[in-house]
């Protein structure tokens, strides 16, 4: 599985990160969001 990342500033049109991954959010400085502790709780 794969999760990815729409920018809609700059040159960059998309980024996809393994669902393990932990991924910043750029609508604020600190959100993080960790698909590994997400897939965990729906045991995938």
């Amino acid at each position: 599985m794969t999760v990815t990342v729409n920018y809609f500033e700059g040159n960059i049109v998309s980024v996809q990160h393994p669902f393990e991954s932990i991924v910043k959010i750029n609508i604020y400085d600190d959100l993080y969001i960790n698909f590994s502790e997400i897939a965990n709780l729906l045991d995938i």
